[in-house]
Formats: structure tokens, sequence, C-alpha cells
């Protein structure tokens, strides 16, 4: 009596179902089926030739193929064979070899014995087992030497990966949006212009103009701007991912990240591979974007329903977190509210605060004002903040040489440690030896972070220069304001989040304000003509309020000021003395 028969051919991968494997395995299993007189069974069609599916025809094999790894055992072709097996019916299942079910023994025998309990019988074209301990044995070798073979497999291909990275070339995948795979360019990366120019766009749009990553998104749906794969919807995600990736100033790094069962671990940073490109964005601009980034992180809050001038730029100067925008209503008598700001310590702040925006609000624009109409106060304050820099950096320095003699200690400890480990007459276990150096690697660690910190700080001395970039905003500033800063609230906050406003209050109620500003980038705003805004400057220097808030807001949305170089902190620069708040606040 003939039985009726499915077969299961399988590749890893997508890619691999293009080539020969599936056009092969079928036609061998045909043959198969045809000496043992089995009738071929299903309810999925494949091309004999290309191994493609397709529709039920004269020339279509009934066969459930899968492009899919033997490590998962949900897959679409083995569960639609699972569900044919249970509804229709048959008796015997077909697969090229045993590596095509499952590499791993235990794999293999679970998904048996699921067939096994349908009434179906697994056979093998290549192995033939015999239904005995014997045939279950040599099916378990089998099995465990082709798990083996493909462990080896994979190490020889992860080595030869490895060694391309350390050639410096692009390994493998997909290349970074604004790349194709070039062997032949610096790090086999060459830039693909059309593309690199939208990666400029999203930078400037996030560092100059600071717009969201919705807000963001949303521009380039309106440009009609494609993402990699020819989509024409973007997601949050992959504009947060390129605002983030190192690739656009010139470096990325391979062999970050070891998989260990089906989870990614981060390896060592001494074995990460660092591979030069070609950059897109300027370096200073992709830091600016990873500052901003950090501040939305750790001191934005969701954003108020209602307006508040301070929101997000208000920061205690003992504990350094920030105050909460907040409305309280009061029901009686007349149903009116009141806008402050809250310090409390049952969100983790240091002490109870409550700001009113009538009474703090007033101060902090005040002295903005003075500080854009007033050129001198900014010299004045930037001389003084040179001298705490100066007193700072001698501490700090001291503390980075403190740091570089611990960090060739634990280097001379973890050479010693290595020669004890080696040694056999002291007899230190492995694991001994692995809860020592690890303990040793976390503080070296440990000290490399605090260095990168404190010589990041170091960095951002501002200089004259600096000072020279920060009196000419002010000026432009006047010269479209002119002498009268009598704004709207919505002008007031522009110019704020331009000069990167944050003001802190003291315990004594006294105000101090920072902030920072940079030159134009004019490299960054070197994008296509299609895709800049069509606004012009303003004429004349002196315009009335509404004219002035307006130009102001055009000159503001053209982007013509860059945040994020180096900080150059306002301090004082208002006055010698700090602003202090009223008693009754």
């Amino acid at each position: 009596m003939s039985l009726r028969a499915a077969m299961y051919p399988r590749v890893s991968t997508d890619i691999q179902r293009d080539n020969y494997s599936i056009p092969s395995q079928i036609k061998e299993i045909v043959r198969y089926a045809e000496d043992r007189g089995y009738v071929l069974v299903g309810d999925r069609f494949v091309d004999p030739i290309t191994g493609k599916d397709c529709a039920k025809n004269y020339n279509a094999i009934p066969a459930f193929v899968d492009d899919y790894t033997s490590t998962e055992l949900s897959r679409p072709g083995l569960d639609a064979a699972f569900i044919y097996a249970r509804t229709i019916g048959f008796d015997i299942l077909l697969v090229h070899a045993i590596d095509r079910l499952a590499r791993d023994p235990y794999f293999r025998q679970t998904i048996e014995r699921e067939f096994t309990a349908l009434g179906v019988r697994v056979e093998y074209v290549l192995g033939n087992y015999d239904e005995s301990p014997e045939g279950e044995v040599r099916k378990d070798l089998d099995a465990t030497f082709a798990k083996w073979e493909n462990a080896k497999r994979v190490e020889r291909s992860n080595r030869g990966k490895k060694r391309k990275a350390e050639m410096g070339k692009f390994v493998t995948g997909r290349a970074p949006y604004g790349y194709r795979a070039d062997p032949n360019a610096e790090g086999g990366l060459a830039v693909y212009e059309p593309e690199a120019e939208i990666v400029r766009l999203i930078f400037r749009l996030y560092v100059e103009e600071r717009y969201s990553l919705h807000q963001i998104v949303r521009q380039l749906e309106r440009l009609n701007v494609k993402t990699y794969l020819e989509f024409d919807r973007w997601s949050h995600g992959t504009v947060a991912k390129l605002l983030r990736n190192s690739v656009y100033i010139g470096f990325f790094y391979y062999n970050v990240s070891t998989r260990k069962g089906k989870k990614q671990i981060k390896r060592e940073k001494s074995e990460w591979i660092k591979i030069y490109c070609s950059p897109i964005v300027p370096e200073d601009v992709f830091n600016a974007a990873t500052e901003i980034r950090k501040s939305n992180k750790e001191n934005l809050r969701k954003k108020p329903k209602r307006f508040y001038l301070l929101s997000g730029m208000l920061f205690c100067s003992v504990c350094e977190k920030p105050y909460v925008a907040q409305t309280v209503v009061f029901t009686k008598p007349y149903g009116r509210f009141h806008k402050g700001y809250r310090h409390r310590m049952s969100q983790g702040h240091c002490h109870n605060k409550w700001l009113s925006t009538n009474k703090i609000e007033p101060i902090v624009w005040d002295k903005v004002v003075q500080i854009l109409l007033h050129p001198d106060s900014l010299r004045k304050g930037y001389e003084k903040m040179i001298e705490e820099k100066k007193e700072k950096n001698s501490h700090q320095i001291k503390h980075l040489e403190t740091l570089n003699t611990g960090i060739e200690k634990i280097n001379g400890k973890r050479t010693r440690l290595q020669a004890v480990y080696l040694d056999p007459d002291i007899g230190m276990t492995k694991e001994e030896f692995l809860h020592e150096k690890r303990a040793l690697d976390e503080q070296l660690e440990s000290l490399h972070e605090d260095i990168e910190r404190i010589e990041n700080e170091l960095s951002q001395v501002p200089t004259e220069e600096d000072l020279a970039d920060l009196e000419k905003m002010a000026f432009k500033v006047r010269e479209l304001l002119g002498s009268k800063m009598d704004i709207e609230d919505q002008d007031k906050r522009q110019i704020m989040e331009m000069l990167n406003l944050k003001v802190l209050i003291s315990p004594d109620k006294k105000v101090k304000i920072e902030g920072w500003v940079t030159p134009e980038n004019n490299g960054l705003l070197s994008i296509s003509s299609s895709l800049k805004r069509s606004h012009n400057l303003p004429r004349s220097s002196h315009h009335k309020s509404a004219g002035s808030a307006a130009n102001m807001r055009a000159w503001l949305f053209q982007g013509r000021l860059t945040k994020g170089k180096n900080k150059i902190l306002l301090g004082t620069i208002a006055s010698d003395e700090q602003a202090k708040i009223p008693r009754r606040i």
C-alpha cells in the first residue's frame, strides 16, 4: 500500500533561498519518494527548478519549505506541516539530511516526537537510519557532529570577518544610511551624497533648530525623503539611531558584542575593533547632538499642557535636579489657578520649594536682557568665569595625574596576577583568577570613564573667540529687536533656547545663569538648495516690537546660529552681583 508523504527542505537564511540548495534537496527527496512508492502531498507548492514558492500547477511540487535557522522550533514551513498533519494527515515527513530538520539533537528529538504523536514518521534521505536503538544512536551522533561542524563553520567565518575588520574594512551587513559598501573606499564605505545630504539635514534640524524626533520625522515625510529601503514613512527609532551612530563622524566599531544563547552580550571595550571611514558630519555637531540628547534624557520632563517660559531650564544649585512646572488650581472661591515651578523631596530633590512664575520669570528675563544689551557685562562675566575655570582645572589636572597613576598600578597588578595564574607551583584555580581579573577590569573601566569625563571638561574652556561669537550674537539680537525687548513670551523662550539657558537657584534664593552658543557651521549648512528654507534675513536694524519679533522668529527658523560646540558659560555675566528672588515667593 502506498503511503502519503510530505517533504521538508530547509536553508538557514532567505539569501540562501536564492541558490541551488532547495532545488537540489527537492530533487533527491522526489527520487527517494519514487523509489519507495510514496505519494507526495501538501498544500504549499514550489517550482522544482528555482525552489521558489508558486501556485499549484502541473509542474509544481508540494513542499513545506523554510528559510529559517534550525535553532528556532517555530518556523513557518514546519508549522504548516504540523497543521497539515493534524487537519488532512500524511504518513511520512521526508527530510534531506538530519541537519535540515535540526542540528541540535534535543531540538530534533522534540520535533520528531511531535510528529510521532500525530502518527507521522520522519525519514531522512541521507543516513539510512533504521528504527532501532542503534539507529537512534546514529541519529544523535550525526546531529552532534552536524552541530559541531556548524560551530566550526561559524568560528571560521567570524575569524575571517575579524581579520577583515582589523585591516580597516567594513565587514558585513547593510551599509549605514548615507553610505554604500565599496572595497576601494576608506573603511570599505563610500559616501552616497544624496543620502548624506539628508543626514546633514537631520543633524541640522536636531542641533541648530532644536527639532524633536517627531518633528524631524514629519519634516522628512513632508519633503518626501525616502528611507534606506525606499519607504515613505520614517520611524522615531531610525532617526534616534542615526543621531547616535559614530560612523557619521568617521569611525565605527566591530566585534562589540557576542551571542550567548539568544542574548547579545557586550564585549570588553579592549576587544572592540575601531574602523575609520569618510565622515559626513563635523565632530563638534555630533557632540552637540549627543549633549542635547543627554540633557533631554536627564533633565527634561513631559511637556506641560500650559506654556511655561522656563520649563526645563530651572535647576537647584545643590542637587542639580530640575524644578518641575506645575499649575495649582484653586476651586474655591473663584476657580483660579497659580502657575509655578516645584521642587519636592518626595521626588528625590534636596528640599521642598515653590517658585511662582510671576516672580522668577521676570527676574530671569531681565538678566537675559542685561546680557544682550550690555556688552561690557559679557566681558566681565567672561573674565570672572575664566578665573573660576583656571582654579577648577588645576584641581582637575592633579586628579587626572592621580587617575593615570592608578591605571598604571592596576595594569601592574594584572600582569602579576597573570604570572601567578601561570605558575604551577602556586596553584591558583581558574575561578579565582577570573574573579580577581574581573574586579581589576571593573576598576580599570571606572578609571578610564573618569579620565574621559575630566578630559572632556578640560577641553571645554572658552576662548576669546567664543566670547566674540557671543558678543556677535548679542549684537545680532539687538539689531533685530532694537533696545525694546518687550516681546511675546514665545519669542523670549526662543532666545533662551538659543542661549541654551540653565538657571540655578540656590537655597538662599540667589539666581545664577549658565548657557552657551557657537557660531554657525558652514559645513553643516551646506545642504542642497531643494532642502533649504526660503526665508530672508531682515533688512533694517531697528523694528517695532511686533515686526521685530516676527523677523526674529524667521531668523531663528532659518537656523543662522548653531548650538553645540564649546560651551561659554554665562554665569554671572549679567552683572557682578547675582540676582535674588524676593522674600515672599
